[in-house]
């Protein structure tokens, strides 16, 4: 039954590429394009649907599968949970950081301040040291002019009568010692408002002294409650590492189930062969006529801001949680927790979803049998049917899924296949 079905598919192939090579020259380009393709994707379907009724036969491969799901329902809701948790605890650290980031910020605008009010508290004192200077001085001055004044005050007014020549040089004389009178009044003044002003500037430095005493009290405060977020930091970033290692051991504990599995699947991947191939060839046959409509062959972007290092390459390698030798269908760009995904190229999201393995992650059909794929991300910032830009944000970098790490999955699928993806896209 499944050869004649697998017969039957590649007859009506071969029939499909032999009316394509005798199309009527009177047709034109674009419509023998689009019937192509709706003939196409219809094959496609029909093989597909073929495919499934082969799935439903292999009972006990379903059997097992079914019952290694129901075994492992429980541990893939936990560690869904156990993602999210360790999204939030990591959104928690980042705010954690922030804060930590103003606090000391505002510590050093404090230090600022502190330094400046600590000048000006030296030049006020100087300030003070040198009125209380000039006012000693007016002082004495002002003593020793009273006694002068008591001792001779009479005997000047006398000495200015005897001496003078005529009245009027008296007059002359009086109004000289006058202004003698009025210059010991202005000194007096000038006592007086050198007093004044020491007491004000001895109220000024009072006042410094008091906003110096605060500021030292505020930074003392500050660098407190700045050692107290450190700690609370510190206790979260053990709490994450305590969650990661409790993941950790939890996909440790499933490898043996999740071996079997793969096991099943590859013997489940021999049986379909042929119908695979089937697939694989209506596929190669779409994928030459939409690339005629869709993908025009442009250059893909590096898909993370900043960050180039691969640190896990395209190819065969020891997988770093099934601790066996597996194929690596992408590369893993390693960045840091929330940085930015960006669409490699223009192209509709058909996928934006979760599971175990993938975590959050995004598909994108680019046209010509062309899809991208990114995964491990903390969040999804695009859904499904949306048609996305090159260089547009989609996603944030995380490590949700089978993963060790923060990381970048992307992959590069091309007529079904996954290829490798530094022949689309060049490291900046």
């Amino acid at each position: 039954m499944k050869i004649k079905r697998i017969r039957k598919v590649s007859i009506i192939l071969c029939m499909l590429l032999l009316a394509l090579s005798f199309s009527p020259p009177d047709i034109s380009v674009a419509k023998k394009t689009n019937d192509t393709i709706r003939d196409l994707e219809n094959q496609i379907a029909q093989a597909e649907r073929e495919k499934e009724n082969l799935k439903a036969t292999q009972n006990n491969l379903k059997d097992k599968l079914d019952s290694l799901q129901d075994e492992n329902a429980d541990l893939k809701v936990d560690l869904r949970e156990l993602d999210d948790n360790i999204v939030e605890v990591e959104n928690v650290i980042a705010d954690l950081d922030a804060q930590i980031e103003a606090k000391v910020a505002e510590i050093d605008a404090i230090k600022a301040e502190l330094a400046i009010t600590s000048q000006e508290l030296a030049v006020t004192t100087e300030e003070l040291a040198v009125a209380i200077e000039i006012s000693n001085k007016q002082y004495d001055d002002m003593v020793q002019r009273i006694r002068f004044m008591y001792e001779n005050g009479q005997s000047v007014y006398i000495e200015c009568f005897l001496q003078s020549d005529s009245f009027s040089d008296f007059l002359t004389k009086a109004e000289y010692i006058g202004q003698i009178t009025e210059y010991d009044r202005m000194k007096l003044d000038e006592y007086i408002a050198t007093q004044e002003e020491v007491a004000l500037r001895k109220s000024l430095l009072e006042t410094q002294e008091s906003l110096l005493e605060t500021q030292e009290s505020l930074l003392k405060a500050q660098e407190s409650a700045l050692e107290e977020a450190r700690a609370t930091q510190e206790a979260n970033k053990a709490t994450l590492d305590a969650m990661r290692d409790l993941k950790q051991q939890e996909i440790n504990a499933n490898q043996s189930n999740i071996s079997a599995a793969e096991q099943e699947i590859k013997a489940n991947e021999e049986e379909l062969a042929a119908m695979t191939e089937t697939i694989k060839a209506l596929e190669k046959a779409l994928e030459e006529e939409e690339q005629k409509l869709l993908y025009d062959g442009g250059a893909f972007i590096w898909p993370v801001a900043k960050y180039t290092r691969i640190t896990s390459p395209f190819g065969w390698r020891n997988h770093p949680t099934l601790h066996v030798p597996m194929f690596h269908n992408g590369i893993d760009i390693g960045s840091p927790y929330g940085t930015a995904i960006y669409a490699a190229y223009d192209g509709k999201v058909i996928a934006s979803s979760y599971t175990s393995v993938m975590g959050y992650y995004i598909m994108i059909d680019h046209g010509g049998g062309i899809i991208t794929v990114y995964m491990h991300c903390s969040k999804l910032h695009v859904k499904a049917g949306t048609m996305v830009t090159c260089g547009q944000k989609i996603a944030a970098v995380g490590s949700t899924g089978r993963s060790t790490g923060n990381h970048l999955h992307f992959s590069v699928r091309k007529n079904g296949e996954y290829v490798n993806p530094l022949d689309f896209v060049k490291e900046p």
